[in-house]
């Protein structure tokens, strides 16, 4: 009967590794709003656009119904002669800024809403 309390006992020690190991795996995968924005600092505005504005992104509704759909882009001249473009998601509360200069780069991003992930 001890040899297997012991190999139920080590199965699940096993098991619990096994599955700390596949949550702290899963989560350093999760890049944040933060360092999405600063890898794209340099970047031509149309690779942002490119993410954000062709309808590509699906929601599931129900089993078998999905929206397909793009953020809502919107462009503001800046009275310096760059140029703020903002994508609004349109099912969720998160905003998303790019400020571009004069020849479409980026040059900062910030967000605002409380569901930006």
């Amino acid at each position: 009967m001890k040899k297997y309390m012991k190999k139920i006992r080590d199965d699940v020690m096993r098991v619990m590794l096994l599955l700390c190991l596949v949550f702290a795996v899963s989560c350093s995968q999760v890049v944040g709003m933060k360092q999405h924005q600063e890898s794209l600092i340099g970047e031509d505005i149309e690779v942002v656009r490119n993410l954000y504005v062709k309808p590509y992104r699906a929601i599931a509704e129900k089993p078998g119904k999905t929206k397909v759909y793009s953020w809502n882009e919107k462009l503001t001249p800046i009275s310096d002669g760059n140029k703020l473009y903002s994508y609004e998601n349109p099912y969720r509360e998160c905003t998303i800024y790019w400020v571009v200069d004069k020849s479409d780069v980026i040059t900062k991003g910030y967000f605002e809403g409380s569901e930006c992930r």
